[in-house]
């Protein structure tokens, strides 16, 4: 075979990571040669790419990612946190072949090598990703190539009407059926079977648990929770996870407003903004100039001051929101950073009205004290404008 892989992703690898195929083929030397790449999706064509040998070393690169994660939206349930079917991963196949001039005839030789890859929606580094070892019981498929849970903290500063979920990526579906709450201050603990509907029921695919307050006191005997901690079992309760911890902030002056966004990992997380919040809106007009004056049939010209010399006909405006937290622990820094990163963001406002929305500034800046808290401003605004159409 004249192809042959170098390197290439690994198995059940993140998507919005680079997803780098480096190639090399015997005939490199031959004239005006091509490397090309056929993507696929369930049997379906996507697509080629094709790429010049590297000067140097005659090899040819080739980054998937974009591509495949555009194939990975989601849709996504704001009630118990769960993912569409079947939207957490794909499996992609690519096809390599070669094409080049030979004694002044043209050769493409298609399928020289075939190879599959599963990708689900997430974007850690790579030393990030695969920092498990071989026998730890969260991996995926017995290789070091999974982190759970995903969700880039431990500990979780919540409020009341925010909701919080935490997903896993589970080898064996079996292993997280049941969600074990526990109590922190008392100790007192209780389980939660997550609803069908909400459970992808396959072996690599994204599971979701909503464990807010207001969710668990509801729909367990625990009540009055202010600090506690949510791990996932398998029907018979042992651990299949280490346990993610969540803490009660107090009630604040300010309205409380939340962003959701998709972290790294491939997950939904939340954080929440109860300080005093600044809203303000942009408009944008579109005008054409009109005579201010008539004259009438006997040649008269009336001025009229009432006439506009220019009329607005489509005025859209935006809404900006300037949120701000109160002092939070250094540790939810790394949160932040993640949510200023995320592609994908909504806004839920005091009313529980939920929007998508977009994060407008390009850096944070974060305001640190001495004994370990910090504050940050994020400033958002309406993904989509509204618009007041006149004739």
């Amino acid at each position: 075979m004249a192809i042959i892989i170098q390197s290439g992703p690994i198995e059940d690898a993140p998507v919005h990571s680079p997803l780098l195929y480096v190639v090399q083929s015997t005939n490199e030397t031959e004239d005006n040669f091509k490397y090309f790449l056929r993507l696929f999706l369930d049997g379906e064509f996507l697509g080629e790419i094709k790429s010049d040998p590297d000067p140097s070393g005659g090899w040819g690169k080739f980054d998937i990612s974009n591509i495949c994660s555009s194939y990975l939206d989601f849709e996504w349930n704001f009630e118990d946190g769960s993912f569409g079917a079947g939207e957490g991963s794909k499996e992609f196949t690519v096809e390599f072949g070669e094409e080049y001039f030979q004694s002044g005839s043209f050769i493409r030789n298609e399928n020289e090598l075939q190879v599959s890859r599963t990708l689900f929606n997430a974007s850690p580094f790579y030393r990030e990703y695969s920092e498990l070892t071989a026998d730890h019981r969260f991996v995926i498929n017995g290789t070091p190539t999974g982190k759970y849970p995903l969700t880039s903290r431990r500990t979780i500063e919540t409020v009341d009407g925010t909701k919080q979920w935490v997903y896993y990526l589970m080898n064996n579906y079996a292993d997280g059926i049941l969600l074990e709450i526990r109590d922190d201050d008392t100790n007192d603990n209780a389980y939660f079977l997550l609803d069908g509907s909400a459970q992808n029921f396959e072996s690599g695919k994204i599971i979701a648990y909503r464990c807010d307050r207001e969710f668990i006191e509801a729909n367990t005997l625990l009540s009055g929770l202010e600090n506690w901690s949510v791990r996932i079992t398998d029907q018979s309760g042992n651990p299949s996870s280490e346990f993610v911890s969540f803490e009660r902030l107090s009630c604040n002056r300010w309205d409380n407003y939340s962003l959701y966004y998709l972290n790294r990992w491939g997950g939904m997380d939340s954080m929440s903004f109860n300080g005093r919040i600044q809203r303000t809106v942009g408009t944008d007009r579109t005008s054409f100039k009109r005579r201010s004056y008539t004259i009438s049939s006997g040649g008269i010209v009336d001025y009229d001051s009432k006439r506009h010399t220019t009329k607005d006909y489509s005025v859209s405006y935006t809404n900006t929101f300037q949120l701000n937290t109160t002092w939070i622990k250094q540790e939810s820094m790394d949160s932040l950073i993640d949510l200023q990163t995320s592609p994908i963001v909504w806004l839920e406002d005091p009313d529980g009205v939920i929007l998508p929305v977009n994060i407008l500034q390009d850096t944070f800046e974060f305001k640190e004290r001495q004994n370990g808290v910090i504050s940050a401003v994020v400033e958002v605004e309406y993904e989509q404008p509204t618009k007041r159409q006149r004739g």
